[in-house]
């Protein structure tokens, strides 16, 4: 499964090495606020570019057998891995940082650090 994106991400993160600190706290508090920072469509966007990356780092990881069916995955609750749900109204996704491998924090945080929302 190609995701450019997150293969961008990953070559980012395996740049920056193992000392490469995260702020999870930042990281969180900056995706819980996209939604104030930009209009809705550009927020949803990048809502469900987060879910996606969740969704591959899980695909190429943990579970092989996730199936993904266009945008129809992001909107399914029983699809998304690490204990994620999509939140009411599809306006973002609620999960813990914590939940989720450590790999994939770092993606996650340079995803936010690159758009810096």
């Amino acid at each position: 499964m190609n995701f450019p994106l997150y293969d961008d991400l990953l070559k980012q993160v395996n740049e920056l090495g193992e000392d490469k600190k995260i702020d999870i706290t930042r990281v969180c508090y900056t995706i819980n606020n996209i939604y104030k920072n930009l209009p809705d469509k550009d927020a949803k966007y990048h809502y469900k570019k987060i879910g996606y990356l969740m969704i591959h780092h899980s695909k190429i990881t943990d579970n092989p057998d996730i199936k993904v069916f266009g945008n129809q995955m992001i909107n399914r609750f029983n699809m998304m891995p690490y204990n994620s749900q999509i939140m009411m109204g599809n306006k973002g996704i609620l999960s813990a940082m914590e939940n989720l491998p450590p790999l994939l924090q770092k993606i996650i945080s340079q995803y936010v650090e690159n758009f810096s929302f």
